[in-house]
């Protein structure tokens, strides 16, 4: 039995396209409804009545029909959503409307929840697959190709400098990528470690002059640009890294592994439905020539899709 709606003057027609409208509009904006979210339901009810006894008259209603179609997807596309918004409401709505089965918007739970099955069976292969990868470089490739010793030096200097900075010793990180830039003058990204750690430590004009050879070894300001955003969102300077990522996404509206860097910064800022669409554009463009974004960008969207179906967790006292 479903809900009584309010009585309205409208027309058996006029009535059914008004709450397909209606149903459209508070799907596509139910951030923020709230329990509101449930009238949803039942306007579907009545949609559903409405439609069998306009139908039973004789009347037309192809092009309802379809637009009953989008609603529907819409609903089950965001079916974890209207329940976040629906909140403990959900359960006593449903029992108040005495939902069958045949009525299956009234188990949206049910919907999302499989929903979330698919993404984590989805996250749970990309998540082999990107291991295997692992494996195979660091386990198999170096047994078939010996490493070069100035790449091998050069890693041993990052990681020498990355444990220096989780320690805090700025100065000792900045003496390992000053070396490792000794080693291998040609990475633009050693540069400008450097240029950003004596930034870090005050040395602004050092800093500057450092950025302008990083740009030459670079081979132009998209290239830079990139890998700068990248060292600023790994010391936390996320701003800056943004600034410099919306500068090289102007150069090149269509740089695939640019719109992933601005997702991780955007993530890390919380904006995570910004940070979903810079992944979805960057699988778009990266496509079959760079798998390997395609990949880190599925998972990172998978990632995002989790956390944004869980409620925030309440600490306990």
């Amino acid at each position: 039995m479903a809900r009584a709606l309010p009585p309205t003057k409208l027309t058996p027609g006029d009535e059914l396209r008004d709450l397909l409208d209606r149903a459209e509009r508070r799907l596509v904006n139910l951030k923020g409804a709230g329990p509101g979210a449930i009238e949803v339901l039942d306007w579907m009810d009545r949609i559903a009545t409405l439609m069998a006894q306009l139908e039973a008259g004789g009347v037309d209603l192809r092009p309802e029909r379809v637009r009953l179609e989008t609603v529907e997807a819409l609903l089950r596309k965001r079916a974890g959503q209207l329940l976040r918004e629906a909140g403990p409401e959900f359960p006593k709505a449903r029992q108040e409307a005495e939902a069958t089965r045949e009525r299956w918007w009234w188990y949206v739970d049910e919907i999302a929840a499989a929903a979330r099955r698919q993404q984590l069976r989805r996250l749970a292969f990309t998540a082999l697959g990107i291991a295997a990868v692992v494996i195979f470089i660091t386990v198999i490739f170096p047994r078939l190709l010996p490493v070069d010793p100035k790449v091998a030096q050069v890693e041993r200097l990052r990681g020498e400098a990355e444990t220096k900075l989780a320690q805090g010793d700025l100065e000792a990180a900045l003496a390992a990528y000053e070396e490792a830039t000794q080693t291998d003058p040609e990475d633009p990204s050693l540069v400008i470690w450097v240029g950003a750690l004596l930034e870090a430590l005050g040395r602004k004009d050092e800093a500057q002059q450092k950025y302008l050879e990083a740009e030459t070894v670079a081979g132009g300001r998209l290239r830079f640009l990139l890998e700068r955003g990248r060292v600023y969102g790994s010391l936390g300077r996320l701003d800056e890294a943004l600034a410099d990522l919306d500068e090289a996404l102007t150069l090149d509206p269509n740089s695939a592994e640019g719109h992933f860097q601005r997702g991780t910064v955007l993530e890390a800022l919380n904006r995570l439905g910004e940070a979903l669409a810079e992944y979805q554009t960057a699988a778009d463009l990266a496509g079959e020539k760079k798998p390997e974004l395609v990949a880190l960008s599925r998972i990172r969207m998978a990632y995002l899709l989790q956390r944004l179906a869980l409620p925030t967790p309440v600490p306990t006292p």
